[in-house]
């Protein structure tokens, strides 16, 4: 649910009563820009914080202020605190839906010229947008859109007369009706076929991005904020010796004591958001040998973007590397010929 507050320019500049109706133009905004708008706070109440960091990122950056809400209740306490000029709502939400909230907001005398925005993803029939404006909502957008249709409205709202809005008559008071109890049930029971439809997606994604850490011919490692384990695939356990229920959860055991420090420094590097492509490094096996890798790292994120562990790709490099010397070492004893030729008694040391 997004609310967004929208003060009358007018009233922004000159502390007019929230009552006062002025009408005034886009021509007359454009003279004052994001310094008017610098005055309106927009109240933007969705359930899910990405939703709402999304809009109030696309209002902040426009000049406008955001407050945020996760449902009608935390919204309703938002405009006791501070005048709000405008709300934009989502519909389904825990503890308050959008249709209540909208209902408690036109009820109150304080708030009751407060422009509200529906702004919705759940629906399927244009009848929504009519029942939504018929209730005397201001705007009705359809997710998903663009940021700038959401400043748009805002600004189209803010150039316009304040209405008074008549009380909610009780014949469509949304919680004892049975159109508003239909459309709810419905509107439930597109979020759960929708909800449905992405467990399934994102199962898909999981079982594909496990098929292809599991047959990748590099060594695949993953560790989380500790530096602990948390991925070691077939590869892995092909090239280090150590299988994957040893490994979980534990330090990993490919370092020897003189990497500890290396690694704890490329950890702090992708941790900070860098990304490390085809450093080489050396580990050791579970027999004690060691192997030259060709290493490449990157930062692990959740859904919001925070960096919660390191994911690196390790390729056995240790064939390519002797392959490369076997063909150094003759062009280097080749290039000595000529020097040995004038001094036979070293020749020995190439031989």
């Amino acid at each position: 649910m997004y609310i967004f507050p929208i003060r009358n320019y007018v009233a922004a500049a000159l502390s007019l009563n929230r009552k006062t109706c002025f009408s005034f133009s886009h021509e007359h905004a454009g003279i004052f820009g994001k310094s008017m708008e610098t005055h309106m706070t927009i109240l933007v109440v969705d359930g899910f914080e990405s939703s709402r960091k999304g809009v109030n990122a696309d209002l902040s950056h426009e000049g406008f202020r955001v407050r945020e809400a996760g449902n009608g209740i935390e919204a309703l306490r938002a405009l006791e605190q501070e005048p709000i000029d405008a709300v934009i709502s989502d519909i389904l939400m825990p503890n308050m839906d959008g249709y209540r909230l909208f209902t408690e907001v036109r009820r109150h005398e304080r708030f009751n010229d407060v422009p509200f925005i529906f702004y919705m993803s759940t629906h399927l029939s244009p009848s929504d947008e009519a029942f939504a404006l018929g209730l005397g909502a201001d705007k009705f957008i359809r997710k998903p859109v663009s940021g700038q249709v959401i400043v748009n409205a805002v600004r189209e709202l803010a150039s316009g007369p304040r209405r008074v809005h008549a009380a909610v008559a009780p014949r469509t008071d949304l919680d004892l009706t049975s159109e508003y109890t239909q459309r709810l049930v419905e509107k439930l029971e597109e979020k759960n076929e929708e909800l449905h439809r992405r467990t399934q997606e994102l199962r898909e994604t999981s079982e594909k991005l496990q098929a292809v850490i599991r047959a990748a011919p590099v060594a695949i490692l993953s560790f989380d904020q500790d530096g602990k384990v948390r991925t070691w695939n077939p590869a892995a356990e092909r090239i280090f010796g150590w299988s994957e229920a040893e490994v979980l959860g534990q330090r990993p055991p490919h370092l020897g004591a003189e990497d500890q420090e290396e690694f704890e420094r490329l950890r702090q590097r992708v941790s900070a958001g860098e990304a490390i492509m085809g450093l080489e490094v050396r580990r050791y096996r579970r027999d004690g040998t060691t192997v030259n890798l060709e290493l490449s790292g990157a930062p692990l994120r959740d859904a919001d973007g925070k960096i919660i562990g390191e994911m690196a790709m390790l390729a056995d490099i240790t064939e390519r590397k002797k392959a490369a010397s076997a063909r150094i070492l003759p062009a280097v004893a080749l290039s000595a010929n000529p020097l040995l030729d004038k001094a036979p008694r070293l020749r020995f040391i190439f031989h």
